[in-house]
């Protein structure tokens, strides 16, 4: 039976983005075999019985798109009642769609932060199966919440010390690849308060402890100032929103190089849709002042050096699943040179997951996750919308 070997691709472009050196190289070839960029070289003349040759001499490259900080659902305009009374076909189906869409958007990877059971678990291996298309995702399953706590409709509730420990335990036997913890109250949550801490620093720490045990890391939702300091405290890898979080919070992040995902796109979409927010049931007791109190924890941690990953928290209510961009231009907004911006949602990403060795830029040796853009993205974020094909693992899934 004779064998087919793929060629090695040869992609000549315009423009390579470098975002860990913030470089801009022109007359770039990449030459990728199988999944890994093995050379990076000025254009040649290649050899076309040798190579698979595509030619973007006129466009721009980035590294494939990451988002952290998604649910793989869509309650963007429905209740979550609504969305639990689909059945599992149904969930299924909609998360499909989800997935093309990041595909097409040029998001090659995601992290579900929280969900209602282990869907995302399950869609993740069906996808590493080849069953499904959508981005490689890092799933979380359910996230883990006090009795009552924030978002415990879609949580697993658990208190004290051995119930958590048994709780992550159980999470790291479903599958999870990252622990979701709610520190905080929220704003999607009946009678919570988001400047109220919940769960202890002992409990927080003994999460974190059986993750990272298990070589996984910890995801904290944190909106208020003790909450970011008991994240902190407790050793976790990334802090979520941090809306109210004052320069106490901001400098302990920094100084103990801890990640924080501002989701600054959901919050904002709240504060402005009081009317929609109060047909999906969502609390609204603090949305007038959200987003304003939110942009300036996120100048605030800028200021303060702390290293942001993009996430938009996507899937929650009102919240849709194409609104990275939006996402980094409010991080431009608040203080961030566009190419920061960028490396938001790439390489700093990339090492918030713990996988920057093998994605986040665009280097020898790395996966071929690749963005092909019509426009410079340094010029204008919104560039980044201008998509002329996307490479997952150095195949092309869109043009």
């Amino acid at each position: 039976m004779k064998q087919y070997v793929l060629k090695p691709k040869y992609i000549k472009v315009g423009g390579l983005i470098d975002v860990v050196k913030k470089t801009v190289t022109e007359g770039v070839a990449l030459i990728v075999e199988e999944e890994v960029i093995t050379r990076i070289e000025p254009i040649g003349k290649p050899d076309p019985k040798k190579y698979r040759i595509y030619d973007y001499t006129k466009k721009f490259v980035i590294p494939g798109l990451i988002n952290t900080h998604v649910h793989l659902f869509n309650l963007e305009n429905r209740s979550l009642q609504q969305y639990n009374e689909l059945s599992v076909v149904e969930k299924v189906f909609h998360a499909s769609e989800i997935l093309t869409q990041y595909l097409d958007q040029g998001v090659t990877y995601i992290r579900t932060v929280g969900c209602n059971g282990t869907l995302d678990i399950d869609i993740k291996r069906a996808i590493a199966k080849g069953l499904m298309e959508g981005p490689e995702i890092m799933a979380a399953g359910p996230a883990l919440c006090i009795t009552g706590g924030d978002s415990w409709k879609w949580s697993i509730e658990a208190d004290g010390v051995d119930a958590v420990r048994h709780e992550t335990r159980k999470l790291i036997k479903r599958g999870a690849d990252v622990i979701k913890v709610i520190g905080s109250g929220g704003v999607l949550t009946k009678d919570s308060n988001p400047n109220v801490a919940q769960y202890t620093v002992e409990e927080l720490r003994t999460i974190v402890e059986e993750a990272h045990m298990a070589g996984l890391k910890v995801a904290c939702h944190a909106f208020g100032s003790q909450a970011v300091l008991n994240a902190v405290a407790a050793g976790v890898d990334s802090v979520e929103h941090g809306v109210y979080m004052c320069e106490d919070g901001a400098k302990a992040l920094a100084k103990n190089h801890i990640y924080l995902v501002p989701t600054l796109v959901c919050e904002s979409n709240i504060a402005k849709s009081n009317k929609k927010a109060r047909m999906l049931g969502i609390e609204l007791a603090h949305a007038p002042s959200l987003h304003e109190e939110h942009l300036k924890s996120i100048q605030r941690a800028i200021e303060y050096g702390v290293t942001l990953a993009a996430g938009t928290d996507s899937g929650s209510p009102l919240t849709g699943h194409d609104v990275l961009v939006d996402e980094l231009k409010m991080y431009n907004a608040c203080g961030l040179d566009p190419i920061d911006a960028l490396a938001t949602a790439t390489i700093n990403a990339a090492n918030c997951l713990g996988i920057g060795d093998q994605y986040g830029s665009i280097e020898v040796g790395k996966i071929a996750d690749l963005v092909i853009l019509n426009k410079n993205p340094l010029k204008d974020l919104a560039a980044i919308t201008s998509i002329h094909a996307v490479f997952k693992k150095g195949k092309r899934v869109r043009s």
